[in-house]
């Protein structure tokens, strides 16, 4: 985020809870929280702009990101042995970096740390690999009412990326993640050639979608324009018994008109460069 207070108060107007996260010693960066039932959406940003980063730090990287416009820029893998999966990526060709360990304090001084590790220059996919060393019912603690969201969110339970080559990526994903291609299967709702990585077990999954493929009727909440390339879609508690509805959307593509049967899912166009919340 180019600013955080107003990442903050943008996340909050869908109804996320977001809480400040603290700063992280011996960088320059500070954060903030909104924590799901047991994985969290960060939204991250440069203390002081201006500061000067050493070349090819972590800051300066951050910067440059933000010099952009900021937005969606990497999905957190966890990892329980991130050692040995980084060994394993390298095993399979993977360019991948050291195992480095990280740490940020709550403003209640809380400690929290972790280990990390990202993909180099020549495996260029928006995730990184991360290992907690704190506890989840410790980390929760950082938040009052952890998982307790107005817009009714749970959890993050996809992430959709359009890419222009399907088969050439998901190769590539298969080989960072250690998991066969999956077959090409074409989406039910969203009208598109899709790649579908299930992560373990739960609903949490990596979708690689096709840009070039249609769209029919009926899709419009979920079509995306190219320069948006990502969508995170957030799984939402059961809203009890709900009233079928007709509703009218209007965005880039136009007007349309659906039914919604049953809200399931938040979802939040994103891109690498801007992220789309009014």
């Amino acid at each position: 985020m180019p600013d955080l207070e107003e990442g903050i108060a943008a996340f909050r107007r869908i109804g996320f809870t977001v809480t400040p996260g603290g700063v992280h010693p011996g960088k320059g960066t500070h954060n903030a929280i909104a924590f799901h039932q047991d994985d969290y959406l960060e939204l991250l940003s440069l203390r002081d702009r201006d500061a000067p980063a050493a070349p090819g730090s972590s800051e300066a990287r951050l910067a440059e990101f933000l010099a952009r416009g900021g937005g969606f820029r990497y999905v957190a893998v966890q990892s329980d042995d991130l050692a040995a999966d980084v060994a394993a990526m390298r095993a399979r060709g993977v360019d991948v970096s050291d195992v480095s360990g990280g740490a940020r304090r709550t403003p209640e001084g809380r400690e929290l740390s972790w280990k990390a590790a990202s993909l180099g220059p020549r495996n260029p996919l928006p995730i990184f690999f991360v290992q907690h060393l704190t506890p989840l019912a410790e980390r929760r603690l950082q938040v009052a009412g952890a998982g307790d969201h107005p817009n009714g969110v749970l959890r993050l339970d996809r992430v959709y990326i359009a890419v222009s080559d399907l088969g050439a990526v998901a190769e590539s994903y298969a080989r960072v993640l250690g998991m066969p291609v999956p077959k090409i299967q074409r989406g039910a709702v969203i009208k598109a050639d899709m790649a579908v990585f299930d992560l373990g077990p739960g609903a949490h999954s990596i979708t690689i979608k096709a840009l070039a493929s249609p769209y029919q009727s009926g899709a419009a909440y979920f079509r995306v324009d190219l320069k948006r390339s990502h969508m995170m879609c957030y799984r939402i508690k059961e809203q009890g018994k709900f009233k079928q509805r007709t509703v009218r959307t209007e965005d880039q593509f136009g007007r349309a008109q659906m039914r919604v049967v049953d809200p399931l899912m938040l979802c939040v166009p994103a891109s690498k460069t801007e992220l789309l919340i009014k």
